[in-house]
């Protein structure tokens, strides 16, 4: 995106707007299993410390991406971090003989999990960021978990809520502020609508990828579902990475571009969510989903300083609306 190393970000995403019993974050028996040793002895503090590292590291996301795709072929950025990610995963997935999917209805699960999430999302992203503004793009991401609600209400056959269709169609007021107002540049150049249009199509891949790992973390725990899910995208993107490999001058490749693929394949999909599993886990879902309300936020002040992007009018408003429609779906899965 974790205990698994990537703790899943379904368990990012999902809180945020699908009901609590879509799927078992932390039972008793996944704390013995496969995830947070000694839970009960850490701090809240800790908790909160590692909570707010989860978050600006994921808040610098887009920033890293942007470096990465000046420099390396977009497409070849989105699969070799997913490579990256899968080479580290899969060894500790069979070392620690994480379990597998049980049967064919869970493994069409992982498959979306992988696929969407760590294929259909870091490459349609990646191409993406060429072509639009970090602020544009953090924002429209910043949106994702009304969508993976949306694909896990789908997924259980549930009907969301009055209230939380209010709120979700607010959150997509704001995502459509935002694409059709252009405005915002950067020293990187101008946000474009293709562009934004990817961010979006990007994000539905990655939900529908977080709401299928959701359901299944209940039987199988998250941890074994980010870590095979992961190494699952990385035997498919393998290929896909050979064959992408001419369309970029590596001799050129700068620091800053493999600083980018570093940090996007290792740090925001393994070590972000090592932190913010760990943090659910020793202080629960409803202290610290909501600190993820910060992250659209964040990635704008890193655009702004990092790449000089304008922040006008539009932007701010659209930051404001999403994240009204994201409390209130948020509220609305609560109480539901």
């Amino acid at each position: 995106m974790i205990h698994r190393i990537k703790c899943y970000k379904s368990i990012q995403d999902t809180v945020l707007s699908i009901p609590a019993n879509t799927h078992v974050l932390v039972t008793e028996d996944q704390k013995q299993k496969h995830v947070l040793p000694n839970v009960e002895a850490a701090s809240p503090r800790l908790a909160l410390g590692l909570g707010i590292f989860a978050i600006l590291v994921w808040g610098a996301g887009p920033i890293a991406t942007s470096y990465a795709v000046d420099q390396i072929d977009p497409a070849t950025v989105g699969v070799l971090r997913t490579v990256l990610a899968a080479s580290i995963l899969l060894p500790i997935a069979l070392i620690s003989k994480l379990p597998l999917p049980a049967n064919r209805h869970d493994w069409i699960l992982i498959t979306i999990s992988g696929l969407g999430g760590f294929i259909g999302f870091t490459v349609i992203y990646s191409i993406g960021q060429r072509h639009t503004t970090t602020s544009h793009a953090a924002l429209i991401l910043g949106a994702s978990p009304v969508f993976t609600g949306l694909f896990g209400f789908i997924m259980q056959r549930a009907w969301p809520r009055r209230v939380w269709w209010v709120g979700a169609m607010i959150a997509m007021m704001g995502v459509t502020i935002l694409i059709l107002s252009r405005s915002g540049a950067s020293n990187r150049g101008s946000a474009s609508l293709y562009g934004d249009l990817l961010i979006l199509a990007s994000v539905l891949c990655s939900s529908s990828g977080y709401a299928a790992g959701g359901r299944l973390a209940g039987r199988i725990g998250s941890w074994s579902v980010t870590a095979w899910g992961i190494s699952l995208a990385g035997i498919v993107a393998l290929p896909i990475l050979l064959f992408r490999l001419p369309h970029t001058e590596w001799g050129s490749v700068g620091t800053s571009a493999w600083a980018g693929v570093i940090y996007s394949g290792i740090v925001v999909s393994i070590i972000g969510y090592v932190a913010y599993y760990r943090a659910i886990g020793i202080a629960g879902v409803a202290r610290i989903a909501p600190l993820q309300f910060a992250q659209p936020a964040l990635s704008l002040v890193f655009a702004v300083i990092l790449f000089d992007d304008h922040i006008t009018l539009p932007i701010l408003a659209a930051m404001l609306v999403i994240l009204a429609g994201m409390t209130i779906t948020r509220r609305a899965s609560r109480s539901g």
